[in-house]
């Protein structure tokens, strides 16, 4: 049964795998990275020292970022591996001695033309190789969507530093409301790029949304038992890597809902009373359109935001409660 178990597991988390990397690959979410190449040589060229040193600090939370994700998804790997090996001994001495067959739970669950106790480097090498596939992927594509939706929510603090100072006394007022007009441009264009970005990825949201509090639940079931200390490490690690992609998502749909809904704060508090009655218009109705927020949803559900990162943490705990009834 706890094969079983364990093979539906690992197959549903291939499957999510498979999921995110079709999304990324075949809906063009890899192209749009060199459009995030091309804006950052602009962004480096220009001559507004506060937006430069804004968007390095953006880029350098995304480094952190993926980088952190990488660490902990090789640490659970490598976890995993060893207890795998750890853990076979003992199976391995039983099927040897009552000339059985009995597959270890720790490992992937695949047909070998062969008999596996005779060949145990080729199953370990296949399930390292396996794995390692199953992580690069994750890694990868966790990666991919979390650069692009920080990028959403640097161009929107972009947008909001231009048009904070956009104007000032004594600026021709013709020439300032044209390039308002570029802002409305660049606004739209954001518009577009988020509704697309969300439109791709709001099925894996709601993935992780309900899926999430079950494996965070089950993890820390089983670091309530009596279990060896490789098993304990492997368990805190999966819980972190959850908990961090989760987070991670969360932090950044609450970005873009933030910075997308402050673009109005950061137009009324320019000079705009200089413009004139057109340049005045276009405000109003930036203003206008600001006042509905950039959003990435919970599939066809509601916004992704930090709120729903709790609201997952606390399902959790309710499994945690309702597993461990009458433990």
């Amino acid at each position: 049964m706890q094969i079983v178990i364990s093979a539906v597991g690992v197959l549903i988390t291939c499957w999510l795998i498979a999921i995110k990397t079709y999304i990324c690959v075949r809906k063009g979410l890899i192209d749009i990275l060199d459009e995030i190449t091309e804006y950052e040589g602009r962004i480096m060229d220009s001559n507004n020292e506060p937006i430069k040193r804004m968007y390095l600090r953006k880029a350098s939370f995304c480094n952190n970022m993926c980088r952190g994700q990488a660490f902990v998804q090789i640490i659970c790997a490598i976890a995993m591996y060893y207890l795998g090996i750890v853990g076979d001994q003992q199976l391995i001495a039983y099927n040897r001695a009552n000339n059985s067959t009995i597959d270890s739970y720790y490992w992937y669950q695949f047909w070998f033309p062969g008999y596996k106790l005779d060949h145990m480097v080729w199953i370990y090498t296949l399930n390292l190789m396996f794995g390692w596939s199953a992580c690069s992927a994750n890694v990868v594509c966790h990666s991919i969507i979390g650069t692009l939706m920080i990028f959403a929510a640097a161009q929107l603090q972009v947008l909001n530093l231009q048009l904070r100072s956009f104007i000032a006394e004594g600026d021709d007022v013709k020439r300032k409301t044209a390039e308002l007009k570029t802002y409305v441009r660049q606004h739209q264009s954001l518009i577009s790029y988020v509704s697309r970005l969300n439109k791709e990825i709001r099925i894996i949201v709601l993935m992780h949304f309900m899926l999430n509090s079950i494996e965070i639940a089950t993890g820390v079931t089983g670091l309530l038992k009596d279990i060896p200390v490789t098993h304990v490490i492997f368990l805190l690690t999966y819980i972190n890597l959850t908990s961090y992609q989760l987070i991670m998502t969360a932090w950044n749909a609450n970005e873009i809902l933030d910075q997308s809904t402050s673009i109005g704060d950061a137009l009324y508090a320019s000079h705009w009373r200089l413009l004139n009655k057109e340049g005045k218009m276009i405000c109003l109705i930036m203003i206008q359109r600001s006042q509905k927020p950039l959003t990435v949803t919970i599939g066809p559900f509601g916004p992704m935001t930090n709120q729903s990162a709790l609201m997952v943490i606390k399902a959790a705990y309710s499994y945690i409660s309702i597993m461990n009834t009458g433990n």
